[in-house]
């Protein structure tokens, strides 16, 4: 028959078990915290941790004494780690990698010692957390410094908490160049200071955009801090690959508006993106565009039937698609800005002289941040680029003509305003769709338009 010092002497001896490997100088106040992370019950606190590690529960419980039996059987080591160069790896012989975690039937868990976490590791951790998007199981972040545990219910939710550690780790090593003008090369990300322009032979007070001169022409990245955000310059073809892997690592941990512009085709492609994630990816496909063999078209659009789009392709558009046959009132549209598709959403309305602009997104910003103000008002042709507009405005017409849900996927070379130094046009890949409502007499389109990858030699 077993008695109470067998169940004491049996839990503690588990205790040393699921605490793993132990680095020399580490507290017993360490391996207490890590310990209460790692059992995750409600009862067992870092105070009963302490109690069942030195015997000094008299009678532990059946069901603490089974918890902590469970916890052992588990194998609670991470099955995975992510090391100093960002590769994920099976955890054989790591258990004090800064990054690990498991997959588990209920649940995924994540450990994370953000004091020592290279940014290379923690960049290849939120791309994987991005491939989660439709993970339907909750994940559990701990915080291996402070032992403080999140629960998360989504992977967004997740990503959030994930950057709150990281943001509130002082002093954190792996802490990643910060300034108002940086370049990253086949080295690493780097600040772009009056010794390192000497160094590409330009004199610290030149008189030209010295960011946009380096992106074109020396097969560097540049990146450079502009009011809320970032601005990123490349070369397509140009760059080398560990150039755009230091870039890429960089904005992947950017949680913050990113602009990006791709020298191609002897002019800047310009994408604007919503964080640096996204921004990432894109900069990896954009910098691979190969030199187009015949001129760029000024707009090319692919009508497709409705019932031709795949579920998937059509999902953004739901809510403005739900709405067809209906009021498009004013409750309508708040809800459609309340669901925040007000971004990329255009309501124009029929006029004798042409669709007119009652509403333009203010998203797209190739005409500079003050077009969408000044838009309002306007027969939609007569924009900037006057020849761009009048390609969309014949799609407006034809949606308001037919009285049909019009869907078209778009490739289009747009000029810009002008107002940014060397800026010339921009290519652009969208899928969008215009749903004509009739109020009475008044007729209006409502179009919502998704940027989509680069067909064809576009990426």
């Amino acid at each position: 028959m077993r008695t109470a010092e067998d169940v004491r002497r049996e839990v503690a001896e588990h205790l040393i078990a699921i605490a793993g490997a132990v680095r020399a100088g580490t507290s017993t106040k360490e391996i207490f915290r890590r310990l209460e992370i790692r059992l995750a019950h409600p009862e067992i606190n870092g105070r009963m941790v302490k109690a069942l590690w030195y015997r000094e529960v008299k009678n532990i419980p059946a069901h603490i004494a089974d918890h902590v039996r469970s916890r052992v059987e588990a194998k609670p080591e991470a099955a995975f780690v992510i090391d100093s160069e960002g590769r994920i790896r099976s955890n054989t012989h790591n258990a004090m990698a800064p990054i690990r975690g498991r997959v588990e039937a209920s649940r995924i868990s994540l450990e994370i010692s953000p004091s020592r976490a290279p940014y290379q590791g923690v960049a290849t951790l939120r791309h994987w957390m991005l491939s989660l998007l439709t993970e339907p199981r909750p994940i559990r972040i701990a915080d291996l410094d402070r032992g403080h545990v999140v629960e998360a219910s989504s992977p967004l939710t997740a990503l959030e908490r994930l950057e709150d550690m990281l943001r509130e780790t002082p002093g954190r090593p792996a802490r990643l160049v910060e300034g108002p003008a940086m370049f990253a090369d086949d080295h690493g990300v780097r600040p772009l200071n009056s010794e390192a322009l000497e160094r590409f032979g330009i004199h610290p007070e030149a008189d030209y955009d010295v960011t946009a001169f380096l992106a074109r022409n020396m097969g560097v990245i540049t990146i450079v801090r502009q009011g809320d955000g970032l601005q990123v310059l490349a070369r397509a073809s140009n760059c080398l690959t560990r150039a755009i892997e230091h870039a890429a690592a960089y904005l992947a941990l950017r949680n913050e508006p990113t602009r990006i512009g791709v020298w191609w085709s002897n002019s800047w492609l310009r994408e604007r993106n919503p964080d640096g994630a996204i921004a990432a990816a894109r900069l990896r496909q954009l910098t691979q565009l190969d030199q187009p063999s015949a001129p760029l078209p000024v707009y090319e659009g692919q009508r497709v039937g409705i019932d031709q789009v795949s579920a998937m392709e059509l999902a953004p558009f739901q809510p403005l698609l739900s709405l067809f046959g209906r009021r498009l009132d004013n409750g309508a549209i708040g809800h459609l800005f309340s669901l925040g598709i007000g971004d990329r959403m255009t309501i124009a309305e029929a006029s004798s002289e042409g669709p007119r602009i009652v509403f333009f997104p203010y998203g797209p910003d190739y005409y500079g941040r003050d077009w969408a103000l000044q838009a309002v008002g306007r027969v939609i042709r007569n924009q900037p680029d006057k020849e761009y507009g009048l390609a969309v405005e014949r799609r407006y017409t034809e949606a308001l003509s037919d009285n049909v849900i019009h869907f078209e996927r778009v490739r289009a070379t747009i000029k810009e305003s002008g107002e940014r130094p060397g800026s010339e046009s921009r290519r652009s890949s969208y899928s969008r769709l215009i749903v004509p409502f009739t109020e009475g007499r008044r007729r209006v389109v409502a179009s919502y338009s998704v940027l989509t990858r680069q067909p064809g030699t576009v990426g």
